[in-house]
């Protein structure tokens, strides 16, 4: 559709605010429907029951020649009648059609008009007492009455109000006064003479609606009984025309509304774009203000800060190792350089070329040993590498390892003990791992403990854990580098003019995580450091 292209109607805002104001308008609608129709049948009701009391009134006049009493009440339904005046009437007269019912006000007896042997009688009962009155009406000039009653009621109602009485044939007895126009709609409707009851239905007028009641009388007789809806219909236009002024209203304001609720949810996630788009341009160090008003938007934006948090921390990380990789890879690759420069002028000998070459080929090694070590410190962090766990002594492995520094700590002159419990430590989990975590712990503590000091390793088990303790009497770390010794190539002060790298701790960190663990620092300078191990026992499993 033609909106769709618009960038307008495919923002949120504008969807939303059209949705919201669509929904409560066609609630609107539904609300007004219902009432209207409620209304509407409410009158066609009120109407009936006019026009029932009416032509009951009517054909009482029309039956009895007599003027309609206003005490007495006509009864619609014959269920409303007790069952103790039919049988009344079944014992004084027998078979009795009704025609008419009325109840008395004032004595709450209860007068039938109907037939018995073809003749029209007049039963007025009192179930109290049990009475039954019986009266014969004779035949009178029943048009006449009823031309009378006509003028008499239309005099006071004017135009609203139709009568009309037909013979058996379709023609006009008696009509009350009211337009031509109006005549000729009561004269061509197709009146159902067959039914007994009163038919109701609805007639257009020349100008307005008419509701009538009419009915085939004992005689044959069709009597018409209509009343002009103008009122009823005017004050359902004006019901109508204020509704949809409201809803007109109602839409326009739910539009409004449905777009300032949209901005308001928006606001939260357009911040996001626009601190992703500064983000995307480089500057990792924006964040997104928080304090939204939805409780939704405010954890997306926790989510969205914490993850430029970490990628900042990432890219700083990258950075670092970048500087760090090329620094470490530009001394061997500047020997390397060097030597081959050397060689190559003047008149090498073979015996030199072999040593340069043969020298090239160790820094190569070495460099490579760091690339490689680099790579298996991302895959165990990264989770690529699968780890090969099985159940094994994790006490006898520590004894291995201790047993292959023991000669390097002998010519140093230091004390290398261990401490094991008393009983097995078994621990699911991938030795080699293991045994690499374990060999760099112990290589940091040799390397870093002066000679005549001691090395200890300890294992321990705790609250579902196994500890893997590794203490020295080396120089130390101070309490503004623990948090550092754990990162790639990093190296304290106090260890720079010794061998290494400063990747040892971090693959021992990789490790430990990889197997679901943790590993913390008790150190102070000069005092030496204690780096602990936290395993739980049934770590990948």
């Amino acid at each position: 559709m033609f909106w769709n292209k618009h960038r307008l109607f495919r923002s949120l805002k504008a969807q939303t605010a059209v949705l919201y104001g669509g929904l409560l308008t066609f609630s609107f609608a539904v609300v007004f429907g219902v009432v209207c129709l409620y209304l509407y049948i409410g009158n066609l009701e009120n109407v009936d029951r006019r026009l029932n009391g009416i032509f009951s009134e009517c054909e009482y006049e029309y039956l009895t020649g007599k003027e309609f009493a206003s005490h007495q009440l006509p009864v619609r339904r014959i269920g409303k009648i007790p069952e103790a005046v039919f049988r009344l009437i079944a014992g004084e007269v027998g078979e009795f059609q009704r025609i008419l019912a009325f109840r008395d006000v004032d004595t709450q007896s209860y007068t039938l008009l109907g037939t018995h042997d073809g003749k029209l009688l007049l039963l007025t009962i009192n179930a109290e007492t049990g009475k039954v009155k019986r009266k014969s009406i004779g035949r009178s000039d029943r048009a006449a009455v009823l031309a009378q009653k006509f003028s008499r009621e239309s005099y006071g109602e004017g135009s609203r109000i139709y009568f009309l009485l037909f013979d058996k044939n379709g023609k006009l007895l008696a009509r009350s006064p009211f337009p031509g126009n109006d005549f000729r709609s009561f004269r061509n409707y197709p009146y159902n003479r067959r039914h007994a009851e009163i038919q109701y239905s609805s007639l257009q007028g020349a100008r307005w609606r008419i509701r009538m009641a009419y009915r085939q009388l004992f005689d044959g007789n069709l009597l018409v009984i209509g009343l002009n809806q103008h009122a009823a219909d005017e004050n359902l236009e004006k019901i109508v025309n204020a509704f949809l002024v409201t809803g007109l209203v109602v839409l326009v304001l739910s539009v409004l509304c449905g777009w300032v609720l949209a901005c308001r949810m928006v606001r939260g996630i357009e911040n996001v774009g626009r601190t992703a788009d500064r983000i995307a341009g480089g500057d990792y160090s924006v964040r997104v203000p928080a304090g939204s008003e939805y409780l939704e938007t405010d954890r997306l934006i926790a989510s969205f800060n914490q993850m430029v948090q970490n990628t900042e921390k990432l890219m700083q990380e990258l950075r670092t190792f970048a500087d760090d990789m090329a620094h470490d890879l530009r001394t061997p690759l500047t020997r390397m350089i060097g030597r081959s420069e050397v060689a190559v002028m003047g008149h090498p000998s073979r015996d030199g070329l072999l040593a340069v070459l043969g020298d090239n080929t160790e820094d190569c090694r070495r460099m490579q040993a760091l690339i490689n070590q680099m790579l298996d410190i991302s895959k165990t962090e990264s989770g690529a590498e699968i780890l090969h766990k099985e159940t094994f002594d994790f006490g006898t492995l520590l004894q291995h390892s201790i047993e292959l520094f023991r000669m390097l700590a002998e010519q140093k002159q230091q004390t290398l003990a261990i401490e094991l419990p008393k009983d097995p430590v078994i621990f699911y989990a991938d030795p080699v791992r293991i045994q690499q975590l374990v060999a760099n712990l112990l290589d940091n503590a040799v390397k870093f403990t002066p000679e005549g000091g001691s090395v200890t390793a300890e294992i321990t088990e705790a609250s579902g854990e196994i500890l893997l303790t590794v203490s020295d009497s080396g120089y130390g770390i101070a309490a503004g580098e623990q948090e550092k010794v754990f990162k790639r190539f990093y190296r304290a002060d106090t260890s720079r003019n010794l061998p290494g790298n400063g990747l040892g701790l971090a693959m021992v960190q990789a490790v430990a995580v990889a197997h679901g663990g943790s590993v913390t620092l008790d150190s102070k300078a000069g005092e030496g450091s204690s780096f602990t191990v936290h395993f739980p026992k049934c770590a990948g499993r």
